[in-house]
């Protein structure tokens, strides 16, 4: 993540590392796959993979809570002070950083140059307030603008713009294992991605006024244990010219905590083995807001399907590979939402008949 602990990272030459926790066969770092496409088949297999609010898969909220945090800590995460020293890790292994250097990142929301400092964990056992203990190996690059918006004083600055690479490809991940209780779980990520957040003042917090990122991300979890395992990959985007676009803005007097409006497009998809029967769908698609989605909190397990985020009104289009297309319309105050795929006859789904239809094709998960 682009403020994850350690402060930096991406791209290497050097050869994979041996976590116990993290690794193939071989020794090295497990591969991620993309998720393969899934078909449109029917509004049944639309109604149950229409995404709704994507924030939270996205590392916007992760990022958003640690730029504020180093606001509450005083600590200036973008300026010339960043960590640039490697070190011993606390638990074993060790922090290198491999380069420091202005580089010219491509970033979407700055033309200027950025400050990126290149880092390998290996091995590395440390342990942090959010993240847990847990060895993690693999490479990172992360940089900040050197000029322009976003370049100024942290504590005062009004946009935080940055940058992130981790892992060096699907074939090299960055990789976390920790464990839990006699379960083991094993984080992986390619991750390449340019974040912006907004605040009208610096007395407001980072993300306050909105956001935006562009990413291309696959992500993959595992979590083994004495009952076996199960693995779950989630994708944004093709590609890393090909990225998955999201943005977000406050609804009227909301405070970010509360509700949002949120627009994207991009391929979006995620595959869990080891838990879905095969009558549930899962795979990547394309999707685009048609209307802006306005998403307010609700509490856990108020929300459709369980979730903590209902989307009260908006519509979306998705798309897969085939030329299969869908319009998802979404009405909170009916509790419905309407599907038209291709050229069929709209197709309104009760809350009620999705949650029973969840239970009958994916057991409820």
């Amino acid at each position: 993540m682009m403020v994850a602990c350690g402060g930096s990272g991406g791209g290497t030459e050097k050869g994979p590392s041996n976590s116990p926790g993290n690794n193939n066969n071989n020794g090295g770092v497990a591969a991620l796959e993309t998720v393969a496409a899934v078909t449109l088949d029917s509004e049944e297999t639309v109604v149950l993979l229409a995404p709704g609010s994507l924030m939270d898969e996205t590392y916007m909220p992760l990022t958003r809570l640690m730029a504020n945090l180093n606001v509450a800590l005083d600590v200036d995460m973008t300026g010339d002070n960043r960590v640039d020293q490697g070190h011993a890790c606390e638990g074993g292994g060790e922090y290198v950083v491999m380069h420091r250097s202005d580089q010219d990142v491509a970033s979407p929301f700055s033309g200027a140059l950025h400050d990126v400092i290149k880092t390998e964990d290996n091995n590395c056992f440390s342990s942090d307030t959010f993240s847990g203990a847990g060895h993690a190996d693999g490479v990172r690059r992360v940089g900040y603008p050197v000029s322009g918006m976003g370049s100024g004083n942290f504590l005062a600055e009004t946009d935080f713009i940055g940058f992130e690479q981790s892992g060096t490809s699907l074939e090299s991940p960055f990789s976390v294992s920790q464990s839990f209780e006699g379960e083991t779980v094993i984080f992986s990520r390619y991750w390449y991605g340019f974040m912006r957040l907004r605040r009208d003042s610096d007395d407001h917090a980072y993300g306050s006024a909105g956001g935006e990122l562009e990413q291309y991300s696959v992500v993959g979890s595992t979590a083994m244990d004495s009952d076996g395992s199960a693995t779950g990959i989630t994708q944004f985007g093709d590609n890393e010219q090909e990225r998955f676009w999201l943005e977000y803005d406050i609804n009227g007097d909301m405070t970010f905590e509360e509700g949002h409006i949120e627009r994207y497009q991009g391929r979006y998809g995620y595959t869990i083995s080891g838990v879905l029967p095969e009558s549930c769908p899962q795979g990547s698609f394309y999707a685009e807001t048609n209307q802006d989605l306005y998403v307010k909190q609700v509490e856990e397990g108020d929300g459709l399907l369980d979730r903590e985020d209902e989307v009260t009104s908006g519509s979306l289009i998705m798309m897969d590979d085939a030329g299969n297309q869908a319009l998802v319309s979404y009405n909170a105050w009916a509790e419905t939402l309407t599907v038209t795929l291709n050229d069929n006859a709209p197709k309104a789904f009760s809350y009620q008949q999705i949650e029973t239809l969840a239970t009958q094709r994916c057991g409820g998960f």
